[in-house]
């Protein structure tokens, strides 16, 4: 066991790898690095009494790419007075004493408990080594440094509790100077919150690209291949403004995307092989910019696309669909292999939302009940078999017997999840990535809905293999395929059960769009983040990440450029 030194409130054990000591007020400190330091060769840290009095002061050769923690830091309060705080500060060198990276985290103690406090180097804040007085990097931005110690084997990172427009004081996150900068380049800072100055509206994902919308103006980013991001340029990973203008809602497919215009008109871009941008023809050949139909189309309020299809609902609540019909996801009883225009499915005027999967189509009436259609060859229909549908059927029917009240339906590629009146989540389809959100049976296929057992739900999303979702309170959750860390937890492990996505500060969203393998979504502020798979640029960061790099594992900041 490591020597221990008693400086004014403070106990520390003398050495970053001592061992743990019997103590019954205790919180161990373990400093890691995320991929992206191989040129790392030593962490400093500083610990500070809560009257500012040093405490411990040491360095120590480190490897980062060993899976052992960096430092091991056990901290226990003089007295055992679980009142006292301290305040850690960590820095990573490189061989020349270069500070790669620094952390600070201002903490305290749990009475007569064993705590642990997980600070990870996060690369996204690489050579971001001076926030301030009381705060530190995460995500790339600076915030209040405030953490909670948890206790033992909760968590695998701690994240701050303050958000960019505050700091941290005696363990308490106070508001920053009003007009101080924040997030995006002219956001500013305003009673403790950071408020952009391009909000985001509305938000959608593609395979490999994505779009948001600020005001009446649309901006896309990542892959251009096919001229799907509508620009008449070249693939980029920042956000570019769309041609035209007086956007709306839209959908972003596998190659094209189409968006509702103020007033009702309808635009599509991008990849028309298969019919799906509905022009009237199928053609192999990139649409690069906007086009909109110029006779006989319909007037729309919503979008929804699979991976070669598009559906949508009319403003006299109408469904039609066009593009790819494999399997009957475009909805039409007679067999075609395209459908080329919008085609009114089964001629009701009583829908209410729509959802596109990989090669089906899901839809709600307005009487609450639930119907899909299409490709079912892992159960996406659930509807207990495998057989295809080229008409809606009704699903929703977990015990045998159809239930009513749905009220927002997710299709992700073969599966979907959807939403009762009384906040239930149901999910069924393909299962094998833990995509269906029920614990070990997500492992599996179900054509019949299973429930997901907590939480109280008001909208979901589904990408290629995860999901994610708001639940009443804001709060956002995925789950599923986390290989590109689509699920912005910090890693790139599995998740079989919805698990919280956090960004500093106040935690509550109102949109949210999975794309293939990455997630985007907008926060109460109207501020957007995005995380996932990057190497097409769709996340919007100015960069892509190139195979083999380590992933975008958590929220990033994402900045729309001036009008």
């Amino acid at each position: 066991m490591g020597r221990s030194t008693r400086l004014g409130s403070l106990w520390v054990l003398v050495g970053l790898g001592a061992c743990q000591p019997d103590a019954a007020t205790q919180v161990l400190v373990l400093i890691r690095a995320q991929p992206g330091f191989d040129d790392a060769s030593q962490v400093r840290v500083r610990v500070e009494a809560g009257d500012g009095a040093l405490a411990y002061e040491g360095t120590r050769s480190v490897d980062p790419r060993s899976p052992e923690p960096l430092a091991r830091v056990p901290l226990i309060p003089k007295d055992g007075d679980a009142s006292r705080g301290f305040r850690l500060v960590a820095e990573l060198l490189n061989a020349d004493d270069q500070v790669l990276a620094r952390i600070e985290a201002n903490a305290g103690y749990q009475l007569d408990t064993l705590s642990e406090l997980h600070l990870w180097f996060d690369r996204s804040c690489r050579g971001v080594v001076d926030c301030g007085p009381g705060r530190t990097c995460e995500g790339g931005s600076c915030v209040g440094a405030c953490f909670r110690p948890m206790t033992l084997g909760e968590l695998e990172a701690s994240r701050p509790e303050c958000g960019e427009c505050q700091s941290c004081s005696d363990r308490v996150c106070v508001a920053v100077a009003d007009d101080s900068p924040c997030g995006c380049p002219k956001d500013r800072c305003r009673g403790g919150a950071c408020t952009p100055a391009r909000p985001t509206n509305t938000i959608f994902g593609g395979h490999l690209h994505t779009c948001a919308g600020s005001g009446n103006d649309l901006y896309c980013w990542g892959s251009n291949r096919v001229g799907q991001l509508g620009t008449g340029g070249s693939s980029t990973t920042s956000p570019a403004k769309v041609m035209g203008g007086g956007w709306g809602e839209g959908t972003a497919a596998q190659e094209h995307t189409c968006v509702v215009k103020i007033g009702g008109t309808r635009a599509c871009w991008g990849w028309n092989g298969n019919a799906q941008l509905g022009l009237g023809v199928a053609e192999n050949q990139a649409q690069r910019t906007p086009i909109v139909p110029t006779t006989g189309d319909l007037e729309w309020t919503t979008l929804a696309s699979g991976w070669f299809h598009t559906c949508g609902l009319t403003k006299t609540r109408g469904l039609a669909c066009w593009g790819l019909n494999q399997g009957g996801a475009s909805g039409q009883a007679v067999a075609v292999e395209r459908v080329l225009t919008p085609t009114l499915v089964d001629g009701a005027e009583d829908w209410s939302a729509i959802a596109a999967g990989g090669f089906h189509s899901c839809g709600l009436k307005s009487d609450g009940t639930l119907w899909c259609w299409g490709l079912n060859e892992s159960g996406e229909l659930g509807l207990g078999d495998s057989a295809d549908r080229t008409t809606p059927t009704q699903t929703g029917c977990p015990n045998g017997s159809c239930l009513g009240e749905w009220t927002a339906i997710g299709a992700g590629s073969f599966h979907t999840c959807a939403i009762r009146a009384d906040g239930e989540l149901w999910c069924w389809g393909g299962g094998l990535n833990g995509q269906l959100g029920v614990g070990p049976l997500s492992t599996e296929d179900s054509a019949v809905p299973l429930r997901v057992e907590f939480g109280q739900w008001r909208t979901i999303s589904g990408g290629a293999s995860h999901s994610c979702g708001l639940q009443s309170d804001g709060s956002l959750w995925c789950w599923g395929k986390n290989e590109s860390g689509q699920l912005g937890l910090g890693d790139t492990e599995p998740r079989l059960e919805p698990a919280s996505v956090l960004v500093p500060g106040k935690n509550e969203w109102i949109r949210v769009s999975a794309g293939r393998d990455h997630t985007c979504a907008i926060r109460s502020d109207r501020s957007l983040w995005c995380w996932g798979k990057n190497e097409n640029g769709q996340l919007g960061l100015g960069r892509a990440t190139p195979e083999g790099d380590a992933p975008i594992t958590r929220p990033a900041r994402i900045c729309l450029p001036d009008p």
